[in-house]
């Protein structure tokens, strides 16, 4: 798969996690979950193009989980 098909489906699930942030009733940890998750899909855009402060800098799952617990309590 390609860097630009794997930017098309970021741009999905971003898209995807947008309409679940407005459809979802009040409930803070939803709405918590949904932005870290928009959050990372921003990320992991913005290092495919290129466009992050340190593009050398190599990340681990256990510092990318570390920022979102929420969203290992999904996996």
């Amino acid at each position: 798969m390609s860097d630009k098909e794997i930017l098309g489906y970021l741009e999905l699930i971003r898209h995807e996690l947008t309409d679940a942030y407005h459809t979802t009733p009040t409930d803070l940890d939803a709405f918590y979950s949904v932005d870290t998750a928009r959050d990372l899909v921003d990320e992991l855009t913005a290092n495919l193009k290129n466009e992050s402060g340190d593009c050398n800098e190599e990340v681990t799952l256990d510092e990318v989980m570390n920022t979102s617990p929420t969203l290992t309590k999904l996996l």
